[in-house]
């Protein structure tokens, strides 16, 4: 028998509890499917059961970034300052051609 559909009705009444196999929950999260397996993946909430590549919902909800606050987006991290290139040879045998 083939399994129940994940359809919006069935997203809402899952429990933090409720354990989905990878490609159901990435079918769950916004965007293309491949792109929600990999986030799931970096967020460290794949698990494997019993040969399976499983997640525990909760585990995807607390992995979210937080929501904005009062509609405000969140702050992003400033670009770092690029480091200054040396623009003078090494002293010693590194140099090319150098002496040893």
């Amino acid at each position: 028998m083939a399994a129940e559909p994940l359809t919006l009705a069935v997203r809402a009444s899952l429990g933090p509890a409720a354990v989905l196999s990878l490609r159901d929950a990435a079918r769950l999260l916004p965007g293309r499917e491949a792109d929600a397996r990999r986030w799931l993946r970096d967020a460290g909430v794949v698990r494997v059961f019993l040969g399976a590549e499983v997640v525990t919902w909760g585990d995807v909800i607390r992995a979210l970034p937080p929501a904005p606050v009062d509609g405000e987006l969140p702050e992003l991290p400033r670009p770092r300052a690029p480091l200054p290139m040396r623009r003078h040879p090494l002293p010693g045998p590194h140099r090319a051609g150098g002496a040893s």
